[in-house]
C-alpha cells in the first residue's frame, strides 16, 4: 500500500502556512510568536514524516495536521508556556 502526502483541502503550501500562522503566529489564537519560516520548516519535517511513516498521514491540512506541526515546532524551538497574554481568549468561554 502506498501512502502519500497531498493537499486537497488547502490549495497550496502557503495557504497551510497562513492557516497555522493564524493560530501560532504573533497575535494568533494560541499566540506562540511563531514565524512563517518556523512553520514552513516544521511543515516540511511533518510532510517528510508522512512520506516514510505509514502510521502518519496527511489530513489535507486539517486541525490534526496543524497540531502536529505545532508539536514539531515545540520540539525544535521549545514550547511556549501559556501566559495570560496568549490565553486571553479562554476568558470568553470560561
Amino acid at each position: 500500500m502506498m501512502y502519500t502526502c497531498s493537499v486537497f483541502s488547502m490549495h497550496n503550501f502557503n495557504e497551510f502556512i497562513e492557516y497555522v500562522l493564524s493560530f501560532y503566529g504573533d497575535g494568533g489564537l494560541y499566540d506562540q510568536k511563531r514565524t512563517k519560516e518556523q512553520i514552513a520548516y516544521a511543515t516540511t519535517v511533518y510532510l517528510d514524516t508522512c512520506a516514510v511513516d505509514p502510521m502518519v498521514n496527511w489530513g489535507n491540512g486539517d486541525s490534526l495536521d496543524r497540531e502536529r506541526v505545532r508539536d514539531i515546532m515545540n520540539q525544535i524551538y521549545d514550547a511556549v508556556p501559556a501566559t495570560p497574554a496568549n490565553m486571553e481568549w479562554v476568558s470568553q468561554y470560561a
